[in-house]
């Protein structure tokens, strides 16, 4: 992402982030990357957004069909879903972000509907989540099924699918 360049990853040098399997070129691409996942993974772990959007369906997206916006990288299905994302990128940039971006250990636990802060975001199934503090954030972590979130686990076949190669 940062050299804006595909680069051959090495089984030497992998990561896991949100149940996927990442592969880096060097020891420090995959140190940098494991410092701020959340920052550097494509946004819904690879799948396009734009479908998701109108849709609900997840497809994974193209790796020759990506962009950067705002610091984030989306891959498309294709270059019609790319080109609607460029006609008008606010129309999906918070597709993956869950409940609205409310806090849902609030909603569940509180029953209240408290939006949750940007310093709490936390991916999972390749959606953001947002919550009211670092409490309810681990709280969240500590039981997945309780508040409905699920890791896609992408690691059982021994050649992930190609945008998982980063």
């Amino acid at each position: 992402r940062n050299h804006q360049q595909w680069v051959a990853g090495s089984d030497e040098h992998q990561a896991v982030f949100d149940g996927q399997l990442y592969r880096f070129s060097d020891a420090r691409q995959r140190v940098i990357f494991a410092a701020a996942a959340q920052r550097y993974a494509p946004v819904l772990g690879g799948d396009c957004i734009v479908t998701f959007a109108e849709t609900g369906n997840r497809i994974a997206g193209d790796l020759h069909f990506g962009l950067q916006h705002k610091g984030r990288l989306f891959f498309f299905a294709g270059p019609e879903q790319r080109d609607q994302f460029r006609a008008d990128p606010t129309r999906f940039v918070d597709a993956d972000v869950a409940h609205q971006g409310n806090c849902i250990v609030s909603k569940i636990d509180r029953q209240q509907l408290i939006q949750g802060l940007p310093e709490t975001v936390t991916t999972v199934g390749g959606l953001r989540h947002f919550f009211l503090g670092s409490q309810q954030q681990s709280q969240f972590l500590m039981n997945l099924q309780r508040y409905g979130a699920k890791i896609a686990v992408a690691l059982a076949s021994e050649d992930p699918p190609s945008n998982q190669k980063l």
